[in-house]
C-alpha cells in the first residue's frame, strides 16, 4: 500500500524538485511512516512508506544497492528463502532485516528483466538503471497492486496512485469517454479494458505485464500467463491430495502475514473461514510467530434474510477469535457519495467506507478470500481427467455429501433448457442493454457493438472446458486491485491480501482432477475437517439477495424524486428515460443505478 511516483524528463532537463516533493506529499495517506524523494538529473523518485511486514522496519525508499540501480515500489515478495537460495546469497542476506525492495534489486542485478520469472507475491515497482538509462516497470501477475503511467510532452510519469497522477500540471483532467462507457455498460470499465483509466492521459499497466522505457520508446510485454501444461496429479490415496493442498494453502497464508496483527474479512463462508482456521493452525504448529487476529463481518439483520452473523459467529467461537460486526441495515442507498478513482457499483458507500475504517483500526493487513470462487472452479475437462467408472463413483459420493450432482460438461443440460424455453440469449436476458444512454454518446462510441462483442466473448469463454481456459476466464478477467480505490483519503486503508491469488495455489489447482476435488470446493472442505464447524463446512452457497432493490424500497424512492442530474452527467445519460418505474422490479436495479452512481462520482471527482 505504500505510495510512489517516478518522473523521467525525456529532454534531459533536471527534475523539478518542488514538483516531485508536491506529488510525493499527495501520497501521504498511502504511506504515513516515512516520506523521501531522490533526484539524479533527469530522473526523480518519490516514496511514502506504509509498513506492512516486519522487515519494512528497515525500509528506506527510493532504494539502491550500488548507487547505479534505484527502485521505488509497493511490494510483498513471497517465498523469500527460496529466492535468496536461487540468488546464491544465502550467507550474504539477513532476511529478518532485508525489505522486499532490496530483494527485487538483487533479483534485477542477477537476472535483469527476467527477474519477474523468479518473483512471487504482490508488487508494483519502478527501477531506474542508470548504466543504460532505462526505466523498468512491472505489475504482479494478478494485478493486486496498481501501476499507472503516461507520457505527456517531455515527461514520462509512473505512479501507483491516480490521485497523484492527477495532480501533475501536465496531466489533463479530461475524462476518458470509453472508460465511462465501460462503467455504464458493465458496471466497471475494467471489464471492457483494463488498460484504461478515467483520465484521458493516463493508462494502467495490465496485470502480469512489464513496461520498459528505453531510447525514448515504450515497450510493453506480457511476462506471464496461466500455465496450460501442468500434468494432473495421480495419487493413489485421497489423503495425499488433501495433505498436499493443506501444505500449499498454509504456505500461501503464512507468506501473507509477516506482521504482528492481521484482520480477516470473514463472511461465514468456506473461503474466508478457511483462511482464519489456517492462521490459527499455523500458530499452533509454531510455523509463524504469535499474531493478533480479528475478524470483521458485514451483516444485515432486518433488510435481508442474511445469515452471516450466525455463520461467522460460529467460526469465531470455534476458533476463539474476536469478531466485529458492522450492521448494514441503516446505511443509505448511494449516499453519501465518496471519492473513488473510478465509478464503482458500491450500493452503500458509507458502509464500505466505515468497513475500511474498521479494518484500518484493527490491522494494517487484511486477509480476504474474495477470489476463492474464481480460483477453485468447476466444471473443468473431466472427461480427460479420469475414467467413466471414477466419474460415476464420484458423482454418487458427491451427491450424497452435498445434495447436488456435478455437471458432466457435455453442454446437454444447457441445450435442453434453451430448447424448452425457446431462448438462446440467456446472457442478454440477464444483462440487458441500458436504454438511458445519451444517443449521441452511444452512437459516437458504437456502444451497442461494444456490448454485443463483450457478451458474445463471454459466451465463448464459458463454452470452453479446458482447465487452463476456465481459470484464465474466471481468475484473470476480474480486477483484483484494491490498493487504489479511494481517490484521496483522510486515513490509510489496510493492505488486502488474498491467499487464493497465489501462483503456487493456482498451479496446484490446475494439477487437481476435477472430480471430486473441484466440485463445490470439495478439496477445501475436506482439508478443513476438524478445523471448522460442520455447519460451515457443508453450508450451501447462499447469495446475499437483491440488496439494491431492498435499499430502494426502504428509501421509498424519495432519493429519486429529489435527484437532479449534473450537466456533465447528461453528456452520457438521457435523463428522460430515468423514471421511478425502472426501479419497481428486482431485475436490473443494479443496471439502472449506474446513472446515479456516475452522477455522484462526477460530483466528487
Amino acid at each position: 500500500m505504500s505510495g510512489f511516483v517516478s518522473i523521467l524528463n525525456l529532454d534531459g532537463k533536471p527534475i523539478n524538485k518542488q514538483l516531485l516533493h508536491t506529488l510525493t506529499q499527495t501520497l501521504s495517506s498511502r504511506g504515513p511512516d516515512r516520506q523521501d524523494i531522490w533526484i539524479n538529473e533527469q530522473i526523480g523518485m518519490g516514496h511514502t512508506l506504509f509498513r506492512t511486514t516486519n522487515e519494512a522496519e528497515y525500509e528506506q525508499q527510493p532504494a539502491t544497492l550500488d548507487g547505479k540501480i534505484y527502485i521505488t515500489c509497493s511490494a510483498r515478495i513471497d517465498d523469500r528463502v527460496h529466492l535468496v537460495n536461487k540468488l546464491g546469497m544465502k550467507r550474504e542476506i539477513n532476511l529478518k532485516k532485508t525489505p522486499d525492495s532490496e530483494l527485487i534489486l538483487h533479483a534485477y542485478k542477477k537476472w535483469g528483466e527476467d527477474c519477474l520469472d523468479h518473483l512471487l507475491g504482490d508488487f508494483a515497482f519502478v527501477i531506474w538503471d542508470s548504466r543504460v538509462k532505462k526505466l523498468f516497470c512491472a505489475r504482479d501477475r494478478f494485478g493486486t497492486n496498481q501501476l499507472y503511467y503516461t507520457q505527456v510532452k517531455n515527461s514520462f510519469i509512473v505512479s501507483n496512485s491516480l490521485h497523484c497522477m492527477k495532480q501533475h500540471p501536465l496531466i489533463s483532467d479530461t475524462l476518458n469517454d470509453k472508460a465511462i462507457a465501460g462503467f455504464l455498460l458493465f458496471g466497471d470499465h475494467t471489464w471492457l479494458d483494463k488498460s484504461l483509466t478515467v483520465l484521458n492521459d493516463v493508462y494502467s499497466l495490465l496485470p502480469a505485464h512489464q513496461l520498459v522505457f528505453y531510447n525514448e520508446n515504450i515497450n510493453i510485454q506480457k511476462y506471464w500467463d496461466i500455465p496450460d501444461n501442468i500434468p494432473l496429479l495421480d495419487y493413489q490415496n485421497k489423503n495425499d491430495y488433501i495433505e498436499h493442498f493443506q501444505e500449499v494453502f498454509k504456505t500461501a497464508v503464512a507468506d501473507r502475514i509477516r506482521t504482528p496483527s492481521v484482520a480477516i474479512s470473514m463472511s461465514g463462508g468456506i473461503d474466508s473461514s478457511s483462511i482464519a482456521a489456517t492462521v490459527m493452525q499455523l500458530q499452533e504448529e509454531k510455523k509463524i510467530p504469535p499474531v493478533e487476529l480479528n475478524a470483521v463481518t458485514i451483516v444485515y439483520d432486518h433488510l435481508l434474510p442474511c445469515k452471516e452473523r450466525y455463520y461467522s459467529g460460529l467460526v469465531a467461537k470455534y476458533l476463539g477469535i474476536p469478531i466485529h460486526y458492522i450492521a448494514g441495515d441503516d446505511y443509505s442507498f448511494l449516499k453519501p457519495a465518496i471519492g473513488t478513482t473510478r465509478p464503482l457499483e458500491i450500493s452503500q458507500p458509507s458502509l464500505w467506507l466505515d468497513s475500511e475504517k474498521k479494518f484500518s483500526e484493527l490491522s494494517r493487513v487484511v486477509l480476504t478470500g474474495n477470489s476463492g470462487d474464481n480460483a477453485i472452479t468447476y466444471p473443468s475437462s473431466i472427461w480427460k481427467d479420469t475414467s467413466i467408472l471414477n466419474i460415476i463413483t464420484n458423482m454418487i459420493r458427491l451427491q450424497r455429501l452435498y445434495g447436488k450432482t456435478p455437471s458432466l460438461n457435455t453442454g446437454l443440460r444447457t441445450k435442453v433448457k434453451n430448447f424448452l424455453k425457446n431462448e438462446n440469449n440467456d446472457i442478454n436476458a440477464a444483462y440487458p442493454y441500458p436504454l438511458w444512454l445519451n444517443p449521441d454518446f452511444e452512437k459516437r462510441l458504437n456502444l451497442k457493438k461494444e456490448w454485443k462483442t463483450m457478451w458474445s466473448h463471454l459466451k465463448e469463454k464459458r463454452s470452453v472446458k479446458s482447465r487452463y481456459s476456465k481459470l484464465e476466464s474466471s481468475l484473470l478477467r476480474p480486477d483484483w486491485s484494491t490498493d487504489d480505490i479511494l481517490m484521496n483519503s483522510s486515513f490509510t486503508t489496510s493492505e488486502k491480501r488474498d491467499p487464493f491469488l497465489d501462483l503456487r495455489m493456482v498451479e496446484f489447482i490446475l494439477a487437481l482432477p476435477a472430480l471430486p476435488w473441484l466440485f463445490n470446493k470439495h478439496i477445501l472442505r475436506q482439508s478443513m475437517k476438524d478445523r471448522l464447524p460442520n455447519e460451515v463446512l457443508y453450508r450451501p452457497k447462499t447469495p446475499l439477495g437483491a440488496l439494491d432493490f431492498a435499499l430502494i424500497k426502504q428509501s421509498e424512492n424519495k432519493w429519486l424524486s429529489d435527484w437532479k442530474m449534473r450537466d456533465k452527467t447528461l453528456l452520457y445519460i438521457n435523463n428522460s428515460e430515468i423514471t421511478e418505474e425502472i426501479f419497481n422490479s428486482k431485475i436490473n436495479v443494479y443496471l439502472n443505478s449506474r446513472p446515479f452512481i456516475l452522477d455522484n462520482w462526477i460530483k466528487n471527482s
